[in-house]
């Protein structure tokens, strides 16, 4: 049996509209994203982002299919979800980041707010805290281990 994930409330109802929000705006987002910011990518890695965006949604929904709601501030997360602060250890230059991996439309690098369609924000999204991952982004491969993942107060 999966086990149990505790949610604060104004966490819960985020994830719980995230997800609906995702689901009936995903095509829409998708190829607004495609056309608009990044109009020559193969027909195959827009195929590998749509089963990407499947699976995320996927997860959500087994996330609050085992979430109890808990009073007050939200404890850890498991793993990376969209609008979380999921701080890093870069493996290669020997100091962490936090990054908020957010919609295309809110991304901001200088505070770290990374696009969950960007190869970084793609590949922090459902990792576990330990887990160490390789990420091959225009400036070069970037070598991190999530430490933590945080549901920002609200």
């Amino acid at each position: 049996m999966a086990s149990i994930i505790e949610l604060s409330n104004h966490a819960y109802k985020y994830f719980t509209g995230q997800l609906a929000q995702m689901e009936a705006q995903k095509l829409a987002l998708f190829e607004d994203f495609f056309t608009a910011y990044a109009p020559g990518v193969p027909i195959d890695d827009r195929t590998e982002v749509r089963l990407f965006l499947d699976d995320y949604l996927n997860r959500v929904r087994e996330l609050l299919a085992r979430a109890r709601v808990v009073e007050g501030q939200c404890p850890p997360l498991p793993l990376t979800l969209i609008g979380c602060d999921i701080r890093v250890e870069d493996l290669d230059r020997g100091h962490s980041e936090m990054f908020r991996v957010v919609s295309p439309y809110e991304i901001n690098p200088a505070a770290g707010h990374v696009s969950f369609l960007s190869p970084v924000g793609r590949g922090l999204l459902l990792k576990e805290p330990g887990q160490v991952l390789a990420v091959q982004a225009p400036g070069g491969t970037f070598r991190y281990r999530v430490v933590s993942v945080t549901y920002p107060a609200g």
